[in-house]
């Protein structure tokens, strides 16, 4: 994330900010701010301008672990469910909980820099392998940046910006059968995050169960998944409404 609007125009001199790292003062970000934060990070408008606070949310009770114990979620339902919206409400929640921060630095402590939240990933299985073609053909560009062939991303570093986020939300997992180069990649992202400790949300229509019986990511995947994540079964009907409803008489 970049620096909140609310620091940036304070315009503090050195000797401010050193006050405010040691007061432990905080700067949060503004609703517009975490908008623009999940778009970059791939969430789409439809769930980044939901009206639904996190707290109001039915599996608030369940997804607690995600921020008292670091853990992640493995959330599986029918269509409809609400799935991606939830994870839409714990990413918000995230960027709410974690505002930025001064943190007092250099050889002789006398300095201080703001230390900024990391921008949160969302994808599908269906983008990470559209990513990676795109790479391939040198079509794609740095996140959120603008350059020149020179500054064209790798598919090798497109996937790492995957493996690396702090949170990654993957969605819509075992929608597709992916062909083995790209079911790889996905498993390498999953590899790495597993390795490195960090927390990854998944969504999917199946159960652990049945993505593991559909061969769809392998044993030692789904193995992985059970032993970082709370599972969570959102069950209830479709909440998507019909664009337009015919009455019949």
């Amino acid at each position: 994330m970049n620096a909140p609007r609310c620091f940036v125009e304070k315009n503090f001199t050195k000797d401010q900010m050193l006050e405010c790292a040691h007061d432990g003062t905080k700067f949060p970000y503004s609703q517009d701010e975490i908008r623009e934060g999940l778009i970059k990070g791939g969430f789409g408008h439809r769930f980044v301008d939901l009206p639904e606070k996190y707290g109001d949310a039915k599996g608030e009770r369940l997804t607690d672990p995600f921020f008292s114990r670091g853990l992640g979620l493995f959330i599986h339902g029918g269509v409809g469910r609400g799935k991606t919206t939830l994870c839409a409400l714990l990413a918000k929640e995230y960027y709410l909980r974690h505002p930025a921060f001064l943190e007092v630095v250099g050889v002789g402590k006398d300095l201080a820099q703001l230390v900024c939240p990391p921008i949160l990933r969302f994808a599908t299985p269906s983008m990470v392998s559209m990513g990676v073609r795109e790479a391939t053909d040198g079509l794609r560009q740095p996140w959120g940046g603008e350059g020149g062939n020179k500054h064209r991303q790798t598919p090798v570093g497109f996937l790492r910006e995957y493996s690396k986020c702090r949170v990654l939300f993957l969605d819509e997992l075992g929608r597709d059968l992916l062909p083995g180069f790209e079911l790889r990649n996905l498993q390498a992202v999953i590899y790495a995050r597993y390795d490195e400790g960090l927390q990854t949300v998944y969504a999917s229509n199946y159960s652990l169960e049945e993505l593991a019986g559909a061969g769809q990511l392998g044993g030692h995947v789904v193995s992985r998944i059970q032993e970082t994540c709370r599972i969570i079964h959102m069950n209830g009907p479709d909440y998507r409404e019909p664009a337009i409803k015919i009455n019949q008489a």
